[in-house]
């Protein structure tokens, strides 16, 4: 049908996946192009098909963008974005009538990358999805369409996979309400965090003030790139699911075993 909306999608290996799968459940669009990242390993956040074996079997058009330099992309009625590698300028939003950012926080908390993280490490309970008319500002634009989601226990991986998953109420609103959207305000502070660092994801035994901060701590870099204590000069790997070794430490006079590697052996 001529009168389908026309689609273009921004994304990376995972969200990518639930993107692509919800959209092509959709009979009100027609999804023109993929734009995406070669990504140099297997995605290692959960098991997931990826987003060009996707495009392949359903004939959409895919297309690799580096992660620096000059950059273009087709037009299109609508554009979406989940947890793309590129802050779309200007050039690129105006090739659309209307482009919408989904990102895996409850906006304006947790601007940037990996917020799911900071979320974990803040021991933060009800964490959540939010899409928002894309600017060339950091995940900014006003806000369309908020979800919230309990976590009871998961950690990185988990949540990520969970997102996703109810990402498609987001996605369904997207284009059932396309193009008129309405705002929506929420009374979050706004906080902004980059990638995590080398010193975010190692914690020196010494610093253990809580089970909770220690239990956060594992939450939030597990799976990837996998919580570390340090005791001395060795680095201990916490690693539940395939634990090699075992290490007791002490918290406010409560004794007790984590489970995983010693690095480098």
């Amino acid at each position: 049908m001529e009168n389908k909306i026309k689609v273009i999608i921004f994304c990376l290996n995972g969200y990518g996946y639930y993107l692509l799968s919800y959209l092509l459940q959709l009979n009100d669009i027609k999804l023109i192009k993929v734009y995406t990242r070669q990504e140099k390993s297997k995605f290692k956040y959960f098991e997931v098909n990826s987003i060009e074996n996707i495009c392949e079997s359903n004939n959409i058009k895919y297309e690799y963008i580096e992660e620096k330099g000059k950059w273009n992309c087709e037009s299109a009625d609508l554009g979406i974005i989940f947890s793309f590698h590129r802050i779309l300028k200007e050039k690129h939003i105006s090739k659309f009538k209307k482009i919408i950012n989904i990102h895996p926080s409850l906006l304006p908390k947790h601007k940037g990358a990996t917020p799911t993280t900071w979320s974990l490490l803040n021991g933060e309970i009800i964490l959540g999805l939010s899409a928002h008319i894309a600017t060339n500002e950091l995940d900014a634009g006003p806000l369309i369409f908020q979800e919230k989601l309990l976590n009871p226990y998961l950690h990185d991986g988990n949540i990520r996979k969970n997102l996703g998953f109810l990402s498609k109420k987001i996605i369904e609103n997207i284009v059932n309400y396309y193009p008129d959207y309405n705002i929506v305000k929420n009374n979050y502070e706004e906080s902004i965090e980059g990638k995590w660092s080398l010193k975010d994801y190692i914690l020196d035994i010494d610093n253990i003030n809580s089970e909770i901060q220690l239990i956060n701590f594992i939450k939030a870099f597990t799976p990837i790139p996998m919580p570390r204590i340090k005791i001395r000069e060795r680095v201990f790997i916490i690693d539940y699911e395939d634990p090699k070794d075992f290490i007791e430490i002490k918290i406010d006079n409560k004794e007790f075993n984590i489970l995983g590697y010693w690095e480098n052996d």
